[in-house]
């Protein structure tokens, strides 16, 4: 039985299929006449990415990664007061 699954869009698959050379691509990134349409593709392979992994058709870890979505957890610990450090230092004789 054929099940059809859900591929991920990618810059580089639309290369491929638009036979073109990924460094095209990036050189019509730069160019203001192409700025709106290129926002729109990308815009449209972030919507299909993101559904796609929140209807878990796609692998949500790799697509979260790659979409800069990924949890952070921040291990910072601010302190309003200055910390008091006391050395201690052994008498020769102490060991």
């Amino acid at each position: 039985m054929k099940v059809k699954k859900m591929r991920a869009m990618t810059i580089q698959g639309f290369c491929l299929f638009a036979n073109m050379a990924v460094s095209t691509w990036k050189e019509y990134e730069g160019q203001d006449a192409y700025s709106a349409i290129i926002a729109q593709v990308k815009a449209m392979f972030f919507s299909q990415k993101f559904e796609g992994a929140a209807a878990d058709q796609l692998n949500p870890n790799i697509i979260a990664r790659e979409l800069g979505l990924a949890e952070k957890t921040d291990h910072n610990v601010k302190v309003n007061e200055p910390i008091e450090i006391t050395y201690v230092v052994p008498k020769p004789d102490e060991g």
